[in-house]
């Protein structure tokens, strides 16, 4: 390894000489030279000696460039939008009280609420919000139609109600419960907000009536509610049994922004390299290009541990003079809320953007652009974006070559500086990327005038539409992995997942394109309606998504289930290799479930090169280790966390880098993670009773017949114990090794 070509051309090795290493298989050689500086590139060849001993010519000349190797080398800020409108929401919000039956307080039995309230007949409304919970659950309804519903306490649900609010009489009706049967209660407050900036509330209060059980009719305007009782009155808002919600279950800021910077350049550039980052993701540009095929950067990390950042060469992309510089950034992982029940988040915005730009010049000069307060930002075209429930683009409000040059950004505001404590480290693990296209295999044209796409194939991505029309059309695509037997879309396996992309055209008289930034969907079918025409199979694309680990093996033969057996398999990885080994591409979900990863590890070896994805993953796992050795569940730990692991699920954190060891023979995994591993031994030891691990767990999960869990843990306390004696073998461990082997 040389500091330039010159010298290796010459021989000389002034960073690195590694001389002959001898081995009977296929070695990693780790780098052991001179220390290397950041954002450096280095220069390298290589030979090989054969069995007799005879040396091959050397290798052509190769070169690697190094990260940002300290947090001293970084310059740059995050910046962002300033979001403080929650909070100030929050605290203008009419809130009444939380109410309840008189008497009834059982568990699961429901109880039922009504209001009636009169909207002016010579009002105009402009909005109406409702504002929700219960403890724990409940269904709300307003004229009879049910409106949503909710199962976390903590959590404020808020519904727009404004196309079911009506001149005159209207009801708003509510059932109710809790699972627990102890401390129940209600509140809501629908304000409603007319175009002379006048209000109305209607708040949960003693005027409210209720009924321990249900009558035919009680949701409607013309039931008689006279037998009805009183609610009783608990307390106000924010009183001191309940208190005000938990910020962790806010909904994320639904709207995605945009952020800018002109500058220039003195020449055109002979290198420059992009440190690219943002929270939750980003897409970046350069004078109108996208930077780069990576989508859901910076991809999923421990976030308050560990952010990655990437780094592309983008010299084509500069010129001299004038340059602009630009991101699109979104939720996804960061602040889409992640789980089924009760979502976890990381943040709540404001979404977040860090970029360091290099450029080298001819004569070896350099100037460096950073993110600071002389950036601007606005709100994008991207107006609502969430992991689980899609994306809506309404193109009318796109700002055409906002990120070029020549764009005048006189009416964006300046961005806030913001900070993040997590550790910048460049990518660890293959990018995510649109791998694949599919054409749809099928068109059915439903009754109702909507469109099923059949794409032949289950997989995990989104679908890129192509379509012509007039400004304000609205296309919504809804996804699915099945048909109902009257072929409309089945959705009901997606839970609470709304898998819905909505696209409102600019009406340009030009085909417009729509793909998402800040979604995927698992899916086979795609629901059309809205479509102005009769769409074709050339109207939507199917984009498989996922992170770009290389195929390496596959599997056929003569047997057509067998082939079949391997194409799920095939499929069934690629669906679910999203920067973390998920459970599930489609549903409410979609997390880093461990169990299921070290039980697919060795078959996702054998077909792709999964090492450095699985690197990457360990770093999730220990960055969320608990100072007693504890992993737990999901890794990274952001919903399932009160709790050490299950048996069988924990334990990935020992057979994983085991695994990525035996398939690839690289040790470094085993290095890096030893003492994190051997913590996990020794908290199941320390959890044991005459050496039996028998915490319960999940079991056989889905089990055909319920077995016991608890000899789970036993057992794989005893194979932890015996895989980590091999590793430390293999490390030279010899004492610690015959420790765990006794």
């Amino acid at each position: 390894v040389a500091s330039s070509e010159k010298l290796l051309k010459k021989g000389e090795g002034n960073v690195w000489n590694s001389g002959k290493v001898a081995s009977n298989q296929s070695v990693h050689v780790p780098f052991a030279g001179s220390p290397l500086a950041s954002a450096t590139r280095y220069f390298w060849k290589v030979r090989t000696w054969d069995a007799q001993g005879t040396p091959s010519p050397y290798s052509k000349s190769a070169w690697f460039e190094t990260a940002l190797l300290s947090s001293s080398d970084w310059h740059a800020w995050w910046v962002g939008k300033k979001s403080n409108q929650k909070e100030e929401e929050e605290k203008s919000w009419p809130w009444g009280y939380w109410i309840w039956h008189p008497s009834q307080i059982a568990k699961d039995h429901l109880n039922y609420f009504r209001k009636s309230f009169v909207l002016p007949p010579s009002s105009s409304l402009k909005k109406a919000v409702l504002r929700i919970t219960a403890d724990n659950y409940f269904t709300a309804y307003l004229n009879e139609q049910e409106i949503g519903s909710g199962k976390v306490w903590a959590k404020i649900y808020e519904f727009d109600v404004t196309p079911h609010i009506r001149k005159g009489k209207n009801i708003l009706a509510v059932s109710a419960a809790n699972n627990a049967g102890d401390i129940c209660g209600l509140i809501a407050s629908l304000r409603l907000i007319f175009a002379d900036s006048s209000e109305q509330v209607v708040n949960s209060d003693g005027s409210w009536k209720t009924i321990d059980r249900e009558e035919p009719g009680w949701r409607s305007d013309t039931f008689n509610d006279a037998h009805w009782l009183k609610v009783k009155v608990i307390e106000k808002y924010g009183g001191p049994t309940w208190g005000k919600p938990d910020r962790k279950y806010d909904q994320p800021p639904p709207r995605s922004v945009l952020v800018r910077k002109t500058f220039a350049l003195k020449q055109s550039p002979k290198q420059a390299r992009a440190y690219v980052t943002g929270l939750g993701n980003y897409v970046f540009y350069l004078n109108g290009h996208r930077v780069g095929r990576d989508i859901f950067t910076p991809g999923w990390t421990n976030y308050p541990t560990r952010i990655q950042y990437q780094v592309y060469d983008v010299t084509d992309l500069l010129k001299k003079g004038k340059n602009a510089a630009g991101a699109l950034l979104g939720n996804m992982w960061w602040s889409s809320g992640l789980g089924w029940q009760k979502p976890g988040f990381y943040s709540h915005g404001p979404l977040r953007f860090l970029l360091q730009l290099v450029v080298t010049y001819g004569d070896g000069s350099r100037d460096t652009l950073v993110t600071d307060s002389s950036w601007t930002v606005h709100d994008s075209p991207v107006v609502y974006n969430s992991l689980y429930n899609g994306e809506t683009r309404d193109a009318r409000l796109e700002q055409p070559g906002w990120n070029t040059a020549n764009f005048d950004d006189a009416a964006w505001e300046n961005v806030t500086l913001l900070s993040e404590k997590g550790r910048l480290v460049a990518q660890q693990g293959p990018p995510i990327r649109i791998e694949k296209e599919i054409e749809p295999a099928k068109i059915t044209r439903l009754d109702s005038g909507k469109f099923i796409f059949d794409m032949g194939q289950n997989f995990a991505g989104f679908a890129r539409l192509r379509v012509r029309g007039r400004a304000g059309t609205k296309i919504v695509l809804r996804f699915g992995e099945l048909l109902n037997p009257d072929g409309t879309l089945y959705t009901d396996n997606l839970r609470s997942a709304r898998a819905t992309d909505n696209f409102i055209l600019r009406g340009t008289g030009r085909e417009e394109i729509f793909e998402p930034h800040f979604t995927y969907h698992g899916y086979r079918f795609v629901e059309m309606s809205g479509y102005p025409g009769t769409p074709d199979k050339s109207t939507l694309t199917g984009l498989v998504v996922h992170s770009a680990a290389p195929e390496i093996g596959d599997f056929a033969c003569s047997d057509s289930l067998l082939n079949q057996i391997q194409h799920n398999i095939s499929w069934g990885l690629r669906s679910n290799i999203m920067s973390v080994p998920t459970d599930c591409p489609q549903r409410d979900e979609r997390l880093g479930w461990m169990g299921d990863a070290q039980i697919f590890s060795p078959t996702a070896c054998a077909n792709r090169n999964m090492a450095p994805f699985f690197s990457k993953w360990m770093h999730d796992i220990t960055d969320c280790q608990d100072p007693d050795g504890a992993v737990h569940d999901v890794s990274p730990t952001i919903v399932v966390s009160t709790n050490a692991g299950r048996p069988a699920w924990a334990d990935a954190v020992v057979v994983i880098p085991w695994v990525v060891y035996t398939y690839f023979g690289d040790k470094r995994i085993l290095e890096e993670n030893f003492d994190a591993m051997l913590a996990w031994l020794n908290y199941m030891q320390a959890h044991s009773k005459n050496n039996l691990y028998e915490e319960k767990g999940y079991g056989d999960w889905v089990a055909v017949v319920k077995s016991p869990s608890e000899p789970i843990g036993s057992l794989y306390y005893f194979y932890d114990a015996k895989l980590l004696a091999k590793m430390a073998r293999i490390l030279g461990r010899e004492k610690q090794s015959q420790e765990l082997e006794a």
